[in-house]
């Protein structure tokens, strides 16, 4: 994989505290082009691999095509009332002109694709099966992981539904952080034309350090530093998950 450099970061633009563990100040930063993980000496050694000698890439830039180790493949949980009720909340705000970027194993943007018909449908994963699949369906389907992906900057998007498996904290050995995807689209993955645009989340409970409030009040403040001004419209919990839905306006 070839990782494209930015050797002129300024000064600030990375998180004070480290992404690895969230509350020790930074030592290394990631030097691939719009990422902002940076991590402390601690987790250095888990976290970052040694690139060209003085610059860094995160295990997040590192493993951006990689699969997760499983196929998520289909499963009881995803015909379940709850279930459709969460996609039935997402499609409810989906038209034929959106164009809609999804982060799942494929059913529910066949859902989506099939029942809302927006305009076009994005969906990064890693697998290669299951890339194949989308692909079938009639979406767009990239065999990468979702902070990778919207590096590319393929296009911009109407609205977004992120289910993610995991905890908003991610994982440093897995190499994957959530808040960061959700950083990067606030950034520049939304159509900034569109008068209002759409983001759902997903996130499992279980073992987060980062409360739902904490959540939602780190996405709301995210929005407003990239111009955003973001509410929260919809929350849904069912076993150990949450789903949580924005909408947002540009700030005049």
């Amino acid at each position: 994989m070839k990782f494209t450099i930015d050797t002129e970061k300024p000064s600030g633009w990375h998180d004070d505290f480290c992404s690895g563990c969230k509350s020790s100040s930074v030592k290394v930063q990631c030097s691939a082009v719009d990422c902002y993980a940076s991590f402390c000496s601690g987790c250095q050694k888990k976290c970052v691999t040694e690139l060209y000698g003085h610059f860094f890439i995160c295990n997040m830039c590192a493993k951006g095509t990689q699969g997760f180790g499983d196929d998520f493949l289909k499963n009881e949980k995803n015909t379940t009332y709850t279930k459709q009720c969460v996609r039935n909340d997402f499609g409810s705000v989906i038209s034929n002109s959106m164009n809609i970027l999804m982060l799942d194993c494929g059913e529910t943007s066949q859902c989506i694709f099939d029942n809302f018909r927006p305009r076009g449908v994005w969906v990064p994963n890693p697998s290669a099966e299951i890339t194949e699949k989308l692909r079938n369906m009639g979406v767009f389907g990239f065999q990468q992981r979702l902070g990778y992906f919207l590096t590319q900057k393929y296009t911009v998007y109407d609205a977004a539904w992120f289910d993610y498996c995991s905890t908003y904290d991610g994982s440093n050995t897995g190499g994957f952080y959530p808040r960061h995807d959700l950083r990067k689209m606030w950034e520049y993955g939304f159509n900034r034309e569109s008068k209002i645009v759409h983001l759902a989340v997903t996130f499992c409970k279980r073992g987060c350090s980062t409360s739902m409030d904490g959540v939602i009040q780190e996405q709301i403040e995210t929005a407003k530093l990239n111009g955003w001004k973001a509410k929260v419209k919809h929350i849904i919990e069912y076993g150990q998950m949450y789903y949580v839905r924005f909408e947002a306006k540009i700030i005049c």
